[in-house]
Parts: structure tokens; C-alpha cells; sequence
């Protein structure tokens, strides 16, 4: 059994004493790679914006001015995001991973619920019509 290993983010080896225990038991990243990637989560801010970059390609300023664009507001039910500090989400397309728009988190979780699917959507809001008795 080697006592040392190499660390999967810096690539230097070190003893495995150098390794924190992660939740799963495994040791992957040195104690310095850990500690630094600790530090770097525990700005909300950045964290938010590396996942808008990963997730979608997009910065925190094209959020920004998107949110701008649409005044803060869904861009189905033109509501402001709830509860009130809430933040709208990114919807995209699952297929190509275009951004589309930003949506409250009620709209887009019904956009995935129904498979993003635009027929599913007219059945839905029929079904709605013939039992709410609105034309």
C-alpha cells in the first residue's frame, strides 16, 4: 500500500495524512486545495456567479441586465420573484442550452413539470377552462 497520493487538483503528491476524510471517505484534494476551495464558497456572490457561468454560460452581469430588461419580473405571470427575496431563475432550453428568459420559480418548475412540452401546456390550460367554467 502507497502511503502517499497525488492530489486531484494541484497534481503535487503528499502523504496521505495531507488528505482530509471528505463525507464519503474518500481523499481526493491536499488540505491547502480543500481550504482554498472552502474559502472560495463561502462568498455567496462569486459561488452564485461560477454557477450561473457553469450552468448556463452566462456572467453575473448578463443576469443582471436580463433581470434589468424584464423589471425583476417573471417573464410568464409578470410577478416579482416569491417570497420577496426570492431571485428569479434561469429558464432554458434543456435540449440546446439557450437562455431564454428568467422566470419565477413557480412558472419554471410548471415549465419542467410539463416537459417543456408547448402541447402539454395548451391541454393544461384547456383542462383548466372546462372546469373553471371560463370560456
Amino acid at each position: 500500500m502507497s502511503y502517499t497520493r497525488e492530489c486531484a487538483d494541484c497534481t503535487r503528491t503528499f502523504p496521505l495524512v495531507r488528505f482530509p476524510k471528505s463525507g464519503s471517505g474518500r481523499l481526493r484534494t491536499c488540505e491547502t486545495c480543500t481550504a482554498s476551495a472552502r474559502r472560495k464558497r463561502r462568498d455567496p456572490a462569486a459561488e452564485r456567479a461560477r454557477r450561473l457561468e457553469r450552468q448556463y454560460g452566462i456572467t453575473a452581469a448578463e443576469y443582471r441586465s436580463m433581470g434589468a430588461r424584464q423589471r425583476w419580473r417573471c417573464a410568464i405571470c409578470d410577478r416579482p420573484p416569491r417570497p420577496q427575496d426570492g431571485r428569479l431563475v434561469v429558464d432554458h432550453d434543456h435540449a440546446s442550452g439557450e437562455v431564454r428568459a428568467l422566470l419565477c420559480h413557480p412558472c419554471n418548475a410548471a415549465l419542467g413539470l410539463l416537459g417543456d412540452k408547448p402541447d402539454r401546456l395548451v391541454a393544461a390550460a384547456e383542462y383548466l377552462r372546462r372546469f373553471s367554467g371560463d370560456p
